[in-house]
């Protein structure tokens, strides 16, 4: 009976097999986000009148058109709404622009959206649930059958369906292929079918490359070397072996300036390179060992802030152009995340030395190691922002504060450390009284203590130091 199968009008032997399990559209969530933000229920609303039903969609997208016409949904068609006056005029453009890369995009989109629909309703309800959604009324009964035959998907499942194409687009195929292991197994959607056979094509090509590449590394070949993995990662952009090759053949050597600069500061590590005379995008990268020491690759920002204490990491900057790998990486040289203390400051007193600092954030311990001028050495723990050393000796004093991490495997792990040097100066025996006589039109003044010392008899403007304050010289009144 008419409208009873789906997909009868194509003639097609067992046409409900080929039902989409996926949009297959890469720009997925941006329509569905102004979808939503117009209240719309599914994508075909935005191709109907307010309140106007009759929407095909088994031989393709059709609309009513005229008196009993109808008119199909095209390129054309979704330029026209887009210049119409509509809130609706956007979403059209979009639709627009996917239709012109693939022509049965719409159709896939809208039949994946209805299905879902229907399919979170109860069977009873789904005819009429159809019908209130604008199918055209004889498509109703193909649609429904379509909702009972194609396997529902849930929330994991949708996400998986819908993140595929924007994983295709950009050759993450180890990330498709996670996404296609979580979709229903058994099924025959044409797309999906195709798509698993291309990027079992391109695995080829990758295990090729890599095995090319292992063997030029062999004969130590390392622009050959280089070149292969290229080609791995042009078509599997996602390919960690492929990666991790191309920024071993092209880390710089001990001793060598690196091509990206990774500084570590007390939050954060800048990456800086010169990008003079290219045009590329990049894309930046840190290569580490996760806790359990296998390899771990994450993308990262020119200021990088989500920091893995205690780790030894690798930072790279990939060259893209229409988001492939466009040439060898720039690799810096390794680099242990252990923050130093920031904005170290010494100030001298009477055999003391007494420091401050910013302490990074994670560090578990703090030490400071002091040298003194006769070579003695002695080291503190603290876990304050500073420290006061007394009873030290004339001289120059070398400082070094060292931050304690943890690595991620528990070992500990101390930075280089921040190095300063500070003198102690002898400082004079004070002054223990202080007297003072007029003799005819003059003062005498006289004390005692500060043997071998040079007083300075000084008239002090506003409220004077207490007694024992401790003075420096570029501090005080010109001498009488």
């Amino acid at each position: 009976m008419a409208g009873r199968d789906f997909g009868h009008h194509l003639g097609l032997p067992r046409a409900l097999s080929g039902l989409p399990l996926s949009p297959l559209v890469a720009s997925y969530g941006e329509l569905v986000a102004v979808q939503h933000g117009l209240g719309l229920r599914h994508l075909g609303e935005a191709l109907l009148p307010p309140g106007v039903r009759g929407l095909g969609v088994l031989d393709g997208v059709y609309v009513p058109s005229g008196g009993r016409g109808r008119r199909r949904v095209d390129v054309p068609f979704l330029e026209d709404l887009a210049r119409a006056p509509t809130p609706t005029a956007q979403l059209a453009g979009l639709l627009a622009e996917v239709q012109r890369r693939d022509p049965q995009a719409v159709r896939r989109v809208v039949l994946y959206q209805l299905i879902g629909l229907l399919q979170d309703r109860p069977v009873k309800e789904r005819p009429q649930t159809a019908a209130q959604l604008g199918v055209h009324a004889d498509e109703v009964a193909a649609l429904v059958a379509a909702a009972r035959v194609r396997p529902a998907l849930d929330r994991r499942g949708r996400q998986a369906a819908e993140s595929l194409a924007g994983a295709w687009e950009q050759h993450r195929l180890h990330r498709v292929r996670t996404l296609l292991e979580r979709l229903p197994h058994g099924t025959d959607d044409p797309a999906l079918r195709s798509l698993r056979t291309e990027s079992a094509r391109r695995f080829a090509v990758v295990d090729g490359a890599l095995l090319a590449a292992r063997r030029a590394e062999d004969d130590r070949d390392a622009e050959t070397a280089g070149a292969e993995y290229l080609r791995a990662l042009r078509e599997v952009a996602d390919d960690r072996r492929a990666l991790r090759g191309l920024v071993r053949t092209h880390r710089p050597r001990a001793g060598e300036p690196a091509a990206l600069d990774a500084e570590l500061g007390l939050d954060h590590v800048r990456l800086t390179w010169d990008e003079a005379g290219s045009d590329a995008d990049w894309r930046l990268l840190c290569l580490h060992r996760d806790e359990r020491g296998a390899p771990t690759v994450r993308e990262v920002s020119a200021r990088d802030e989500a920091l893995v204490l205690g780790s030894t990491v690798r930072y790279a900057a990939l060259p893209l152009r229409d988001g492939l790998a466009d040439g060898p990486p720039l690799v810096s040289h390794q680099l242990l995340v252990t923050p130093e203390v920031e904005a170290l400051t010494l100030t001298d007193g009477p055999e003391r030395i007494e420091g401050t600092w910013k302490r990074p954030p994670g560090a578990t311990d703090v030490t400071v190691e002091r040298t003194g001028p006769d070579a003695t050495a002695e080291q503190l723990t603290l876990l304050s922002e500073g420290f006061t050393l007394t009873g030290l000796p004339p001289g120059r004093h070398d400082i070094r504060v060292v931050c304690h991490y943890r690595a991620p495997d528990g070992r500990p792990v101390t930075s280089p450390g921040v190095r300063a040097t500070r003198t102690v100066h002898p400082w004079p025996s004070p002054v223990h009284t202080l007297t003072a006589r007029p003799e005819g039109d003059t003062v005498r003044f006289a004390w005692t203590g500060a043997e071998d010392a040079d007083v300075r008899l000084v008239e002090w403007p506003g409220e004077a130091p207490a007694p024992g304050a401790e003075l420096h010289t570029r501090d005080l009144p010109a001498g009488l």
